[in-house]
């Protein structure tokens, strides 16, 4: 399922869905990139530019939870990558590998040819995803062909856990 904003002509990012105002006054405290779900379509922000919504997209919309994360593309499709109600998340890092597993539904050319996706984009997709997250698969082909940029990307994991363990026993 993906969702499109029409008016969207801008950079390629992350964003995380607030529905209600406490949810949107919590991500914008921490930061992060935010679509605003209201009455009236969608607002983005910090730039506070509103979007209206197609009614199959407002329909859409339902299906989604506060502190989903989305991959909003350069045309507009928004895409969710991280679902707060599902315990079944996963990154699938790159279809690329070294092996040649008999049982490997993927062709030779998928594992030999394919990129490994870029470290710093799942490193956004991980400071969205709410620290309270209990389980995240990480998949590929073969995950440690990303180098050692994909332990970048599990250090930011440990550390944003860390830190929101830190503030819940100074309280």
């Amino acid at each position: 399922m993906s969702i499109k904003l029409e008016e969207y002509f801008g950079k390629m990012r992350i964003v995380s869905l607030a529905r209600r105002k406490e949810t949107l006054e919590d991500l914008n405290r921490s930061g992060l990139d935010v679509v605003y779900k209201n009455q009236n379509g969608i607002t983005l922000y910090p730039e506070g530019i509103h979007y209206n919504l197609k009614d199959k997209d407002e329909f859409t919309f339902l299906n989604y939870e506060d502190y989903d994360v989305f991959e909003l593309y350069t045309d507009g499709t928004l895409i969710r990558c991280f679902s707060v109600a599902s315990t079944e998340n996963f990154f699938f890092i790159t279809p690329q590998c070294n092996s040649a597993c008999i049982m490997c539904p993927s062709a030779a050319a998928v594992r030999k040819l394919h990129e490994v996706k870029n470290a710093n984009w799942l490193i956004d997709i991980a400071r969205h995803i709410p620290v309270t997250a209990s389980h995240l698969t990480i998949t590929g082909g073969e995950p440690f062909l990303a180098g050692l940029e994909l332990f970048d990307f599990l250090n930011i994991r440990i550390l944003l856990r860390s830190l929101s363990t830190s503030k819940v026993s100074e309280s």
